[in-house]
């Protein structure tokens, strides 16, 4: 998990809130596995306590992979934009579900897909 926002995605979308929020995958086209790509998610509207939100992900060969996130941060207190590296050698990522805490007012979460290439190219090494 990684914070920060996908400058220039790949697929992005938005995804209303009604209840749970579930997004179809299949039209990000993703040329690789999916393995070599981050989602990210912006929350429209910060959480306002500290949670652990779930995020279920289905990929094209039916593999199914649940995951918790935190909404809270040792440097930020309430962060709204969290990466997630997806996985490798299961396919394409199909679709999402993402359950967000009970009190969170947010209408809309923005659904990103960016290459890893990119991701790591925004980082540089220090040198001394």
């Amino acid at each position: 998990l990684t914070y920060g926002k996908c400058q220039d995605p790949v697929f992005q979308t938005i995804a209303p809130r009604k209840g749970r929020i579930n997004v179809d995958m299949s039209e990000a086209n993703l040329e690789q596995d999916s393995g070599r790509y981050y989602l990210w998610l912006e929350l429209d509207t910060p959480a306002e306590k500290h949670s652990t939100w779930v995020l279920r992900e289905t990929y094209t060969n039916d593999f199914k992979k649940t995951i918790g996130f935190l909404t809270d941060d040792r440097f930020m207190e309430y962060p709204t934009t969290f990466g997630i590296q997806l996985l490798p050698e299961q396919g394409n990522l199909a679709e999402i579900e993402i359950r967000p805490e009970t009190g969170w007012k947010g209408k809309n979460i923005e659904v990103s897909i960016c290459s890893i290439d990119k991701v790591t190219s925004n980082y540089t090494t220090p040198t001394y």
